[in-house]
């Protein structure tokens, strides 16, 4: 019983450091070529004349060619 005593507390007190999952860091090109890869993809979806027309507005020195001026 006396010896029971003693080993408990020890038991209580061990413990393990830096034990567990934990984040694996990311390299940085890994990130960089994920970030690329969405941008990518994304501005692909993107009506690219929508969105300049709507930043810049309309330009008015570019006018529509007449098809029927040479016939």
């Amino acid at each position: 019983m006396l010896l029971r005593a003693n080993i408990v507390p020890m038991l209580t007190k061990r413990t393990f450091k830096n034990f567990g999952h934990k984040r694996q860091p990311i390299p940085l090109v890994t990130t960089l070529w994920h970030g690329a890869l969405t941008l990518t993809f994304t501005g692909m979806c993107l009506n690219w004349d929508k969105i300049s027309t709507w930043i810049f507005g309309k330009d008015s020195s570019k006018s529509e060619p007449d098809w029927d001026e040479d016939l």
